[in-house]
């Protein structure tokens, strides 16, 4: 992925436990190359990354030290895809900051390409890179992530048995947020675009076209304008 480089901006961060902070610490002095070469910025979106892990599964600061070395931070300067159809996915990856969206090359009835939006990922979540799907997986602009390698959970648990109810337990909210998207699906028009807005953030909307929006909520991007202009006169009344 030519287009990522390593993140050395966005200083709004989660306030860290002192325990993960201290363990950064250490690391941070221990040594290691992939750990000592980091700016600080990297260090809090890694502080941010453990307490999301921890948030799951409060196990012991060992554990959460022992990942360090295995964490990339990157940010991106362009939209970029990073899984095209048919290929094979290697990487997982936590959304620090950003959005992401999945999917699908189709073509209309008049013959001209279609791009169908299945999924979009807020920040602060897991997101899989597809594996030998025809969907697509794209980054907006500046998003900031975390790789997490195809191995990544399977070498923890050489270490770490607990890793499996870890991985379990992420699965089991990424399910509820499923979900709580598929109660939009029977909403009407304007209820549905409200509680994307509530699910998602407004700010969303600065990350992708209309036409990717409006696929995604089964409207006509001229008609999801109409809404977001009643949207913006409503609050600037």
């Amino acid at each position: 992925m030519k287009e990522i480089k390593r993140a050395t901006e966005n200083k709004n961060y989660l306030l860290c436990k002192t325990s993960v902070r201290e363990s950064i610490e250490d690391e941070f002095n221990s040594g290691d190359l992939r750990v000592s070469h980091r700016s600080e910025e990297e260090l809090m979106i890694i502080n941010d990354f453990l307490n999301y892990l921890r948030s799951f599964l409060d196990y012991s600061d060992a554990f959460y030290s022992s990942i360090l070395p295995m964490l990339e931070v990157h940010t991106l300067d362009k939209m970029t895809v990073l899984a095209a159809e048919g290929e094979i996915g290697t990487d997982a990856f936590w959304l620090q900051s950003g959005y992401g969206r999945y999917f699908i090359r189709k073509v209309d009835g008049e013959g001209l390409p279609l791009e169908v939006t299945i999924d979009f990922c807020k920040p602060g979540k897991v997101m899989v890179i597809p594996v030998n799907s025809n969907f697509n997986l794209q980054l907006a602009r500046g998003a900031v992530i975390i790789l997490l390698p195809k191995d990544y959970f399977e070498r923890l648990k050489l270490n770490a048995p607990v890793v499996e109810e870890l991985r379990n337990k992420i699965l089991d909210f990424e399910k509820q947020d499923f979900l709580e998207k598929m109660s939009m699906v029977n909403m009407k028009p304007r209820e549905k675009y409200q509680e994307f807005l509530g699910f998602f953030g407004v700010e969303i909307e600065q990350y992708f076209a209309v036409k990717h929006i409006a696929s995604y909520l089964g409207m006509q991007p001229s008609f999801l304008s109409r809404l977001r202009g009643e949207n913006f006169k409503r609050k600037s009344e």
